[in-house]
């Protein structure tokens, strides 16, 4: 996965699977927000999203992801993303 393009903008690293595509860490924060906004408006149960360019921890950019998991480098936070 560490060569894969994310599929959504097409200009950084592919981290993180969504739907079927492989996303960066911005986008897949993004679909996921958007997600949410579609579910709540249906009434429907909603997951958290701590997936960002900057680490709701610390405030850090200094994040990565793989698979399905996502951290932070400077305050060692970590998250498991479904």
């Amino acid at each position: 996965m560490s060569d894969a393009v994310c599929e959504a903008c097409n200009i950084k690293p592919a981290k993180l699977p969504f739907d079927g595509r492989l996303m960066c860490i911005g986008c897949w924060g993004s679909n996921n927000t958007l997600r949410n906004e579609r579910l709540l408006n249906m009434g429907r149960t909603i997951s958290a999203n701590y997936v960002s360019e900057t680490c709701f921890g610390c405030g850090s950019r200094n994040v990565d992801a793989g698979d399905r998991e996502f951290w932070c480098n400077d305050c060692l936070m970590r998250v498991r993303v479904i």
